[in-house]
């Protein structure tokens, strides 16, 4: 499949950072789309990546926005609705190993987190948003369409919420507003030059976004994450129940911590 693309004028510094890694059960995910792979794996280890983009504005001065943040240090650091689907879902997440943090690695490097403008999440599950409480107010974050009623309240204002109130608390959250079209994708041009593109791209989770950055002259640009849907309906669907079963639980579970 050819996308039809635009010629880019100007471009980004892309980073790439390894935050860990997870196994899962690839049938939750995935069915065989190659006759020659009739049968898939038993269990798959997904890398979890994190990006940090850099714009050089005229003057030389950087903007930087970080796309993902990978995992957390700790599985048990999330909301209790995401480690108990992890413990009643057979396969979901059948081991989760950090590295080092995407924070960390910046710190490393001698990029300061008061110099990231923004947060993009691609989507709210556990191995994209890591912790979002490490940076700054004047960090914003900023999600995909329909996230925000997802999000907010987190955990534990909200006992069913994937994700944790103080990874939103105190910072501006905004749903990513599109205003043009790339390959039959809506798209948001975030540094307003072309040289970064946040489409909406639908199926995987609620408010599911990805991105297309220009890294270099003769970039046919590079897609941040793949772009990713249940392949499985089936599977997604008997997923969707459980977990929701599990959410419908949660208010009469001892909330530790």
């Amino acid at each position: 499949m050819v996308l039809d693309l635009p010629i880019p004028t100007s471009f980004v510094r892309l980073h790439a950072f390894n935050t860990g890694r997870i196994s899962l059960k690839p049938s939750w995910y995935f069915t065989p789309a190659d006759k020659d792979v009739p049968v898939l794996p038993k269990e798959m280890s997904v890398p979890s990546y994190g990006f940090l983009i850099e714009h050089e504005e005229d003057g030389g001065r950087k903007r930087r926005v970080v796309f993902d943040l990978g995992l957390r240090e700790r599985l048990d650091s999330h909301a209790l609705s995401i480690r108990m689907a992890i413990k009643l879902i057979p396969g979901l997440v059948k081991s989760y190993e950090a590295g080092a943090s995407l924070i960390a690695q910046l710190s490393s490097m001698g990029v300061s987190l008061d110099s990231i403008e923004t947060v993009v999440w691609s989507h709210f599950h556990l191995d994209h948003i890591g912790d979002t409480s490490l940076f700054p107010p004047s960090t914003s974050l900023l999600v995909g369409p329909n996230a925000l009623k997802e999000i907010q309240p987190g955990f534990p204002k909200q006992p069913t919420s994937q994700v944790l109130d103080k990874d939103t608390a105190g910072r501006k959250v905004t749903e990513v507003q599109f205003n043009g079209e790339i390959a039959g994708f809506r798209s948001h041009d975030y540094f307003g030059d072309g040289s970064l593109y946040l489409l909406d791209t639908p199926g995987h989770c609620i408010g599911h976004i990805s991105a297309l950055a220009y890294v270099g002259h003769g970039s046919n640009g590079l897609p941040i994450p793949p772009l990713t849907r249940w392949d499985n309906e089936e599977s997604a669907d008997f997923a969707a129940s459980v977990l929701e079963s599990i959410i419908a639980m949660l208010p009469v579970l001892p909330l530790s911590p």
